[in-house]
């Protein structure tokens, strides 16, 4: 599966309103990145012990905000991934640092835009001069998660399609709002 048919597949799970969407997906992509580190420092923590399947589950969570965001502005993730300027990484710490330098980047340009061009977000539209910087940390956030996803030996594809699978459970049982990943 790759980026943009996940994208499709994904963004049926929507359940937040139009009016605070832009808010709503950045605020998401914090706090799984947030998430994700969390996972990060205990599985280096338990080692061989690790809990490998949480950390994919969080690298997938990621994507689906990373896939919101393209799908709000109009994008297709893959045309996204292409804007990555991001270096390759020496160690899992710099993958760590960079978890949060690119999440904290997403959240300052939504933050400017949200407030000098509040009337164009009200109305779900991203101010473009804000749109090729954010982009670019939506990439390179991107390809951090990738670099995640092969530093602890896991599959993407697989990683993405059990989302979908978790995903459509949660919408056939009416719950895919909540909290925690056991609903």
């Amino acid at each position: 599966m790759n980026l943009n048919e996940y994208q499709e597949k994904a963004i049926t799970s929507k359940i937040y309103d139009d009016s605070v969407a832009i808010p709503y997906v950045v605020l998401g992509i914090c706090g799984e990145t947030a998430e994700l580190y969390e996972k990060i420092v205990e599985a280096i923590g338990y080692g061989e012990d690790a809990d490998l399947d949480l950390l994919s589950k969080e690298t997938a969570d990621i994507i689906w905000y990373l896939a919101a965001w393209a799908e709000e502005n109009g994008l297709m993730l893959e045309d996204i991934a292409k804007m990555s300027n991001s270096e390759s990484f020496n160690t899992i710490g710099d993958m760590m640092d960079d978890l949060i330098k690119y999440s904290g980047q997403i959240a300052e340009f939504s933050k400017k835009a949200l407030r000098d061009d509040f009337e164009d977000i009200s109305m779900g539209v991203y101010p473009a001069s804000k749109m090729d910087k954010t982009n670019v940390s939506v990439a390179n956030l991107l390809s951090t998660v990738k670099s995640v996803v092969a530093f602890f030996g896991l599959d993407f594809e697989l990683a993405l399609q059990q989302n979908i699978n978790k995903l459509a459970s949660r919408a056939a049982r009416g719950v895919l709002g909540g909290s925690g990943d056991v609903r």
